[in-house]
């Protein structure tokens, strides 16, 4: 276990343990969904993922919505890479951002989770469908996510 803490960087402990920890503490008392374990290092693994979860929704949904309705905008990748190489501030600046976003994609998330949670009781949906939808909507989140990172990878040795 001290080996897993130790390879954990800032970025994972700040854009997927730190926005999981307080999603989950949050659906607990806000929504009434306690997922809570008592052992430490399943807790550790589960936020990890639901941190990851909640950054993915932020990086493919939120971000894409907030760049289509021009709320935000990028440079390109190339200049990104040249300006970080001269200015090492603008890494730490990419990872508070991620931060943002994965705070505004996880309260999003929160809202949507207890319009759903309402939907189910009120029309009785059985928990296997419920399930079987989430899966579903997580593995379509991540291979979103796989096409955008190996976007990134093919533009960075397109650069070489």
């Amino acid at each position: 276990m001290e080996k897993f803490l130790e390879k954990i960087d800032e970025y994972n402990i700040f854009n997927y343990l730190l926005p999981g920890v307080i999603f989950t503490y949050l659906l607990k008392y806000y929504i009434g969904i306690d997922i809570f374990q008592e052992n430490i290092v399943e807790m550790i693994f589960i936020y990890y993922f639901i941190g990851s979860i909640i950054s993915r929704v932020g990086s493919i949904i939120l971000e894409s919505i907030l760049i289509k309705i021009k709320f935000i905008y990028y440079t390109p990748n190339a200049d990104y890479i040249k300006s970080s190489k001269k200015d090492k501030k603008i890494n730490r600046l990419l990872t508070v951002n991620n931060v943002y976003r994965s705070f505004c994609a996880g309260s999003i998330l929160l809202l949507i989770l207890k319009i759903v949670k309402e939907l189910i009781l009120k029309y009785n949906i059985p928990q296997y469908i419920i399930s079987t939808i989430l899966i579903m909507m997580i593995a379509l989140l991540y291979l979103f996510s796989y096409r955008k990172q190996t976007k990134y990878i093919v533009q960075r040795i397109k650069k070489k």
